[in-house]
């Protein structure tokens, strides 16, 4: 089942260079690493004005949220955790990860990755340790993921777990 098959709204935050190919209309956009010249191109000339630009660094222009990086000791992870912190600040209680296995597998618009994508050779082990961390947590539960290892520590999103009809512990997720 393909993750826009669910018939359910849902808002997408779309993460660095993922806003370059997400199909349908986004609200959020995070870069991580948006002081870099690449990331300040693709807010300012890929991301449409209706769109509310996130980040951390406060030396960051044409952002509209600059999220303090003072998460218990620092920032540590990936801009997905950050987007995930940042889902939960704003409110957003199910979240799903798209195209963050974590791993050198495919993710949610194709089944294995292009020679060219810019994660091929990337080694995402380093970063899994803190999704094991965030999965251990209670933000946990406002967690699933579509694929690979996140998949694996989250489980996959449900109908049910969308609406909030879906229990963990005894109470409504």
């Amino acid at each position: 089942m393909e993750f826009i098959d669910f018939g359910i709204d849902f808002d997408t935050m779309a993460i660095n260079y993922s806003v370059l190919i997400v199909p349908w209309e986004i609200q959020h956009f995070v870069a991580g690493d948006s002081h870099m010249p690449d990331m300040q191109k693709v807010a300012r000339e890929m991301v449409g004005p209706d769109v509310l630009k996130h980040c951390w660094n406060p030396e960051s222009v044409g952002f509209d949220i600059r999220w303090m990086r003072s998460f218990g000791g620092g920032w540590d992870g990936t801009t997905a955790t950050l987007a995930v912190r940042i889902g939960i600040a704003l409110d957003y209680t199910n979240i799903v990860l798209a195209g963050v296995p974590m791993d050198k597998s495919g993710n949610w618009y194709r089944g294995s990755m292009p020679d060219n994508d810019v994660k091929k050779n990337k080694d995402h082990r380093p970063h899994l340790w803190k999704w094991t961390e965030v999965a251990g947590r209670p933000i946990g539960r406002f967690i699933r993921s579509m694929s690979g290892n996140t998949m694996d520590l989250f489980g996959k999103p449900t109908t049910e777990w969308l609406l909030g009809k879906e229990e963990h512990h005894g109470e409504k997720v």
